[in-house]
């Protein structure tokens, strides 16, 4: 949605970050090394040897940087999967184990030295992304009706120690490699996820700039198949197909872009906003589909309705169903959520397209082939019911046929 990221997942990528945004190349270009153990770093040509890095760094690059982090990572990849506790193993239980390294936190500690351990939105939504692409839960409910946010618990445990507490490993000259194991699990243990975060400082040499954080993050998952299968209904429900018959004539074919700050309101109010936008505002929504805390949505609607008023209905639209599952009493949200979801849902144009004939589209003939075979489908399923039914009647086991002979 074109919003800042707090986390790197390239190592070229952190390299010219690395040496774009740092104060003195040389601390950072130490601070990795000391992590692989290599004593002072080559130039360009890797041939001459730099014996005082935090004084002269003519030999930084960013193919040079690219080699250090990754030998860094490959040590935190390592240290991330000692120790990680195991999935719990069960016959009607499924397991998973993932990984995420390359991980490169920009600003770690800006969430807990600033705002009392609540996840930035950036962390926040990175790790839901994260998860989310995992395959790894979003959210679960507890036995007594209580929602709980997996991405924001999993931020509050990873980012615990900031300040530099916590299980350390001492590398040379007052630097470590810090541990972190955290484990989300809901109370009647359907599901349990393990996870080890590891990771060291690199000083970024700016007065009141935070360090940035090469991490890796090894996880595993224990499901039951009884909430498996719950959850797997609930992310179809997160897709929205619109059953409407499509337009003709011209128009604007819209791609839209949700942010609804945390996962469990996209949950919860997204999948309501394709109908509403339909019913309020007579849009054709062919298409909206959830991924964490984004909303992407399809939309199609008269050339006289111009892209910027259609963003105006669509943020009033939004902020209504937000304010909606807002009410504590329904408990849809996980409550320590809310400071995030302060500013309301963030609406966004990604693509404006005119087109002089709706009909002519792709997208036009997909959705009355689509409507054709939900006719079908529909009329189908209405048949079978007619001919159980008529098998019931005619083999006396009808209630209704039971009644009347009675």
């Amino acid at each position: 949605m074109g919003i800042a990221s707090s986390v790197i997942s390239a190592v070229p990528t952190a390299a010219r970050w690395l040496i774009g945004n740092s104060g003195a190349i040389g601390d950072v270009v130490k601070s990795v090394r000391d992590v692989t153990g290599l004593e002072a770093f080559e130039d360009e040509d890797e041939f001459s040897i730099v014996p005082n890095p935090d004084i002269f760094a003519p030999g930084v690059s960013v193919v040079s940087l690219e080699k250090d982090l990754r030998k860094a990572n490959t040590k935190l990849d390592a240290e991330a999967k000692i120790g990680l506790k195991p999935p719990k193993q069960d016959e009607d239980r499924e397991t998973k184990s993932t990984k995420v390294d390359n991980l490169f936190w920009t600003a770690p500690s800006h969430p807990v030295g600033s705002h009392n351990g609540i996840p930035s939105a950036e962390m926040y939504r990175d790790l839901a992304l994260i998860l989310r692409e995992k395959g790894f839960p979003l959210f679960f409910k507890e036995k007594n009706g209580d929602a709980v946010d997996v991405a924001y618990r999993l931020a509050q445990g990873i980012f615990a120690n900031a300040n530099e507490k916590g299980i350390a490993i001492h590398i040379k000259d007052g630097r470590h490699i810090h541990k972190l194991p955290v484990t989300i699990k809901s109370g009647d243990e359907s599901c349990i996820i393990n996870t080890q975060h590891v990771y060291y400082k690199i000083p970024m040499g700016k007065t009141g700039t935070e360090d940035a954080w090469q991490a890796a993050l090894h996880m595993n998952k224990s499901l039951t198949d009884d909430f498996r299968q719950q959850y797997e209904l609930e992310q179809a429900d997160l897709v929205f197909l619109s059953n409407k018959k499509p337009p003709t004539g011209p128009v604007w074919i819209l791609t839209c872009e949700v942010n609804w700050r945390t996962v469990l309101k996209a949950k919860n109010a997204g999948k309501s906003l394709g109908p509403k936008l339909e019913e309020d505002y007579g849009y054709y929504v062919p298409f909206t589909n959830i991924e964490a805390i984004h909303q992407i949505l399809k939309i199609v609607t008269r050339a006289n309705v111009a892209p910027a008023q259609v963003r105006a209905n669509i943020e009033v639209a939004a902020g209504k169903l937000s304010d909606n599952i807002s009410n504590p009493e329904l408990r849809l949200l996980d409550k320590v959520t809310e400071p995030l979801s302060a500013q309301g849902p963030d609406v966004n144009i990604a693509n404006a397209v005119y087109n002089g004939d709706y009909k002519d589209t792709g997208d036009y003939q997909m959705a009355i082939r689509r409507q054709a075979a939900e006719t079908a489908r529909r009329e189908a399923r209405n048949q079978r019911e007619i001919d159980n039914m008529t098998s019931r009647i005619l083999a006396g086991k009808d209630d209704m046929a039971i009644r009347r002979k009675a």
